[in-house]
């Protein structure tokens, strides 16, 4: 059983358990899942991996409950079946003939008495079963003391993937196969979770990588990957019904007029678009509405059934995973569900299974090649969909194109955005640990170095210089394992999202996605940071932020950025004086893959290695900002990365670290 000190943070997922239990059960256990997953969310699991193992304690917890559950009403259950067939042998003899059969005092009898009687006794064993209360309890219990992610974590955690993507060169059939940056961890996706990563980065807007993943799904559709469709992992595939184990073959020419012809096209515009490189999307792609909130204010209306979807300007259902005020999927329509029947007997003549899959998976193509302003392909899909059924909404959609140009808005922070900058290619580069040769380099050392201090003379530092103006440093084996868990131990209660901003204004932005917390310099551990760092650099240390400890999460980065404060005002009231003149980072872990700390504008990338510091100044001597200094958190690919920050501001400093006679802003102003 998990334990209170383990339950600090819980899940938010949604399950169907559609045809696969009693209607009476299936009712109970409804009112048992609203109450679990409405539990409103505190915390954040994708922006840290030390935050998602207790999900993973919470479902061992779950499997157990329900294990034990189905397992005590397995008798009870059979006890009811038997029981209905017997009703229902004497319901079909009333329905012969029900005058007479009711005529019969006795069968009058019998049955007023089932209602009375038996009836209520298996409703009220089903709605009173002790194992019911003890699951119920369980679950009041698991919410109560952990909150369970959201939508937006789904969401958030869709986009790290998309992240990796980008800045990593990854293909997304690779990613599909379990293999990341040419590693195979062993962990595949299916079709439907490659569908709802898809459907996710297009909610984001994230719409390229969108496009890619729903390109995959209905490749694999097309190929007849039926494995690939639906696996033992999924378990909306395996109670929204059966799939066999047997291909799924596309129809024949002479079964459906036309549709071959159709489909080839399909698979064509696939192909073309799988090769394409992603880059080309930059000059499709234009951001020029910032607003992206006003369609979310638009009232939704009521017209023969459809709902009016502002956002394309239809009547129709648009939207195929819609969400109400509590991030909970709104289940789909009679009319849709009706649809859907009708789609059976469709020109795709597949399993119910695979062809919600295709009309959706088309569904969110359209849509997204419509927002990317691709008309041709928006066109293709939509033909596609009205080829299986004339009678889609999307119908109004195709006129719809023709009328109004796609709105091309980018969500906030968009990895799209982000590759604009020109120093992106080397920040991709160097976040794959490759420099671009200079002859500089090759004139950087490593040594011993005791830095003029006694603290070293006896235990020399062992310095690696990264570059030599402005000067980037490593130091070594500053931190112990004993350290380190110190430190984690003392901040593990305090994280919180990170935020980025200014000297006294902060906001959670996709920027940064971790999570962090601050210590004080009290404990022995600290402490003997705080004396180390001020012996190593010469700062005086009474002017610096408290240490900043971050734990990275699922693509987990910070973009490139300066530390100091782009707009800092001397007259401000703050706690500290002057901007931030100097940054003291050190990684609390290593990194299987990714995750380095770089600076594109000159070329040096540092390797999370344990223990170790890298150091160096934000500000040129003149105290004005060093631009050249910007530096980024790369995404982590596999494993966990940790590290803790020292800012050290420039008061204070002008002993230790006197301005020069010439003014030294000089060396930035080209940036």
């Amino acid at each position: 059983m998990t334990s209170q000190a383990q339950l600090q943070i819980v899940t938010k997922r949604k399950l169907n358990l559609n045809g696969k239990i009693g209607p009476t059960l299936h009712c109970h256990l409804a009112l048992f899942f609203i109450t679990l997953w409405t539990v409103t969310c505190q915390a954040e699991y994708f922006s840290s991996i030390d935050s998602i193992p207790v999900l993973a304690i919470a479902e061992e917890d779950l499997i157990e409950w329900y294990g034990n559950f189905l397992d005590s009403q397995e008798q009870d259950f059979a006890v009811y079946r038997n029981f209905i067939e017997r009703v229902k042998e004497e319901h079909e003899l009333a329905l012969e003939d029900p005058e007479a059969y009711l005529g019969n005092p006795i069968n009058a009898y019998k049955l007023i008495k089932r209602t009375v009687v038996d009836w209520a006794a298996i409703v009220g064993n089903v709605r009173n079963s002790t194992a019911l209360q003890a699951l119920k309890a369980n679950l009041t219990s698991l919410t109560s003391a952990m909150p369970l992610p959201d939508i937006s974590e789904l969401r958030g955690a869709a986009k790290g993937l998309g992240r990796l993507q980008t800045m990593y060169n990854l293909k997304t059939p690779d990613l599909a196969d379990g293999v990341i940056n040419g590693v195979y961890y062993g962990s595949e996706l299916s079709a439907h979770k490659c569908f709802e990563i898809g459907s996710n980065l297009f909610e984001a807007k994230e719409y390229p990588l969108a496009k890619e993943w729903l390109q995959l799904v209905l490749k694999l559709i097309y190929k007849g990957e039926t494995a690939r469709i639906k696996t033992s992992g999924d378990f909306e595939s395996d109670f929204d019904g059966d799939v066999g184990d047997e291909d799924i073959t596309e129809p024949e020419a002479n079964e459906v007029s036309g549709t071959e012809d159709k489909k080839q096209q399909t698979k064509e515009a696939l192909d073309a678009e799988m090769s394409r490189n992603r880059a080309e999307y930059d000059n499709e792609y234009d951001n020029d509405d910032d607003d992206d909130d006003d369609d979310d204010d638009d009232e939704d209306y009521v017209m023969e059934d459809l709902i009016y979807e502002p956002r394309y300007g239809v009547f129709a259902p648009v939207v195929l995973y819609d969400w109400d005020e509590n991030g909970n999927i709104i289940n789909q329509t009679d009319i849709e569900k009706s649809d859907s029947l009708n789609n059976a007997t469709s020109a795709f003549d597949k399993d119910s299974l695979t062809n919600k899959l295709l009309n959706e998976t088309l569904e969110y193509l359209a849509l997204t090649s419509l927002e990317l302003g691709e008309r041709k392909e928006t066109e293709i899909y939509i033909n596609e969909i009205l080829d299986i059924n004339p009678e889609h909404a999307f119908k109004d959609l195709l006129l719809f194109m023709n009328i109004k140009e796609s709105q091309n808005r980018a969500a906030f922070d968009s990895l799209i955005d982000l590759q604009r900058y020109e120093w992106f290619a080397n920040y991709s580069r160097l976040c794959q640990g490759e420099q671009v040769e200079q002859k500089e380099r090759h004139q950087l050392k490593c040594k011993l170095d005791t830095h003029n201090h006694p603290l070293f003379i006896l235990a020399p530092l062992r310095k690696e210089e990264l570059h030599a103006d402005p000067e980037i440093v490593v130091y070594h084996g500053l931190l112990s394992d004993k350290h380190i868990v110190d430190i984690l131990e003392q901040s593990e209660a305090h994280m919180v999202r990170s935020r980025v901003g200014g000297v006294d204004e902060f906001t959670v932005r996709d920027v940064r996605v971790s999570q962090q917390a601050w210590l004080t310099y009290h404990s022995p551990t600290l402490k003997y940071i705080h004396r180390t760092v001020s012996a190593i650099s010469g700062f005086d240390l009474s002017n610096a932020e408290d240490m900043q400890v971050a734990n990275y999460g699922i693509g987990g980065q910070y973009d490139p950025h300066h530390d100091f404060f782009d707009n800092f005002d001397h007259k401000a009231k703050s706690p500290w004086i002057g901007n931030r003149i100097a940054t003291h980072l050190f990684f609390a872990s290593d990194v299987e893959q990714g995750g380095y700390t770089v600076f594109p504008l000159l070329n040096v990338y540092a390797k999370p290695v344990k223990g170790s510091m890298v150091m160096w100044h934000n500000l040129h001597k003149s105290l004005d900002r060093d631009k050249r200094m910007l530096h980024a958190g790369c995404p982590v690919v596999k494993g966990t990365k940790r590290i803790c920050n020292i800012w050290v501001h420039s008061g204070y400093q002008e002993f230790s670290h006197p301005c020069g006679l010439v003014n030294d802003n000089y060396k930035s102003a080209h940036i």
